[in-house]
């Protein structure tokens, strides 16, 4: 729901990704949706670039880097450079008491499993989802933070049902926190990346057809496929190009179809 027709509601979204931080302000008034700003700081550029005063204006930034990108190759890293580039953020644009900041992590750092398991009620495939985050995932449960989705929205009783599970260790929530206190009284949303772009895809495109998504990036290439309320995702290191990439590919669709039968893909869609 948007809101009341007289009031405005900026919402800013963050994506912290591995060579940079990309920012977008939207704003909602009479069920229109704005988009009033982007901006984006590249960590390579942290040491070089001026730091600019923000104005009381909406205004559009772009910036590009001559040079190497620098990545994040894990999550302390990416903590560290995410702290400088918002506080580069916060120096050029104006963040107003009201408005919210949604965050979005690169997919990699989030440990991802999809399961063909029975089709039983919530409570019970809960249990069983547990019983398979303690058998498979290699880390103490008490030292992560995990979660579970159904692939298919209405399974069949008796019949195998496909579930993806989502897991993140708190010692890198906490991390990945710390390097978000400029901003906190802001936040209200942490999620992964693919995820922000299957809400993107799922409830503004409204494709009804199949469709593969394919982000490209520094280090890693995640691949999505979306079908209405059913999605699967998995996250492929990018040393794995050209037909290697191609290849992967293949085998993912193959497993998706393994999980909720035959399908076929309609659109596809590369960012």
């Amino acid at each position: 729901m948007i809101g009341s027709l007289s009031s405005k509601k900026t919402v800013w979204g963050l994506y912290i990704e591995e060579t940079c931080i990309s920012a977008i302000k939207v704003s909602t008034k009479a069920k229109t949706i704005s988009v009033e700003a982007f901006d984006t700081v590249n960590y390579s550029e942290l040491e070089s670039s001026p730091k600019e005063q923000a104005d009381n204006e909406p205004k559009i930034q772009f910036q590009f880097s001559p040079k190497k990108p620098a990545n994040a190759t894990n999550i302390k890293d990416l903590a560290d450079l995410a702290d400088k580039a918002i506080a580069v953020f916060l120096s050029r644009n104006q963040i107003n008491s009201a408005d919210k900041m949604l965050i979005a992590l690169p997919a990699q750092f989030v440990l991802l499993r999809f399961e063909n398991l029975p089709a039983v009620g919530k409570k019970q495939l809960k249990n069983i989802v547990k019983y398979h985050v303690e058998k498979y995932i290699p880390i103490d449960t008490k030292e992560i933070i995990w979660d579970f989705h159904p692939i298919n929205d209405k399974p069949v009783p008796g019949e195998k049902t496909g579930v993806g599970i989502f897991a993140i260790k708190k010692e890198d929530v906490y991390t990945v926190l710390s390097s978000l206190q400029p901003i906190k009284n802001y936040l209200t949303t942490i999620q992964i990346g693919s995820l922000s772009l299957y809400n993107f895809l799922r409830f503004n495109e409204e494709k009804n057809d199949p469709t593969m998504l394919i982000e490209v990036g520094a280090d890693n290439t995640n691949l999505m496929i979306i079908d209405n309320e059913k999605f699967w995702m998995r996250n492929i290191p990018s040393v794995d190009t050209g037909s290697g990439l191609v290849e992967e590919i293949k085998r993912s669709i193959n497993y998706y179809k393994s999980l909720v039968k035959e399908i076929e893909i309609k659109y596809l869609t590369v960012t």
